[in-house]
């Protein structure tokens, strides 16, 4: 058995069985709370971006298929990585025209849990720059204004 698995996913927070992960399903048995991964791939994570003075919105939709997309034309992907009780869900952001051209994080899934609604956080992305985040219900179509 490989000590370390990386498993790309095809969306994002889940928990059902530690069998393989199929590119259409949720992921399996994660350190993620049970429903964590439906509520990920059917909202937007609305990011405040700080990055050397200037302020980034962006609506961020995880998808099942293991991509992050926004509608304002952001990209990237997320995977989950780590053994089980140690378990990260990692992602990257591109296509800001200032700052770093990739924003890249990684978190532990056990302290995720299936987050309301107008739920707020921040924090820091690898490359330094803070954001706050907020979940919106359902998928944006628009790029939010600043």
């Amino acid at each position: 058995m490989i000590a370390s698995r990386l498993v790309f996913l095809t969306a994002a927070f889940a928990g059902l069985l530690a069998a393989p992960v199929h590119a259409q399903d949720a992921p399996a048995q994660t350190d993620a709370e049970p429903g964590y991964w439906t509520n990920l791939f059917e909202n937007t994570i609305h990011y405040t971006i700080s990055q050397r003075g200037v302020r980034d919105e962006v609506d961020v939709h995880f998808n099942r298929d293991g991509s992050v997309s926004s509608p304002a034309g952001h990209s990237g992907q997320w995977r989950v990585e780590g053994e089980s009780g140690s378990e990260q869900f990692c992602y990257n952001l591109t296509g800001f025209e200032t700052g770093a051209a990739e924003l890249t994080q990684c978190f532990d899934l056990r302290r995720m849990n299936r987050p309301r609604i107008g739920a707020r956080w921040g924090g820091e992305f690898d490359q330094g720059h803070r954001y706050v985040a907020v979940v919106v219900e359902g998928r944006q179509l628009a790029a939010a204004s600043p």
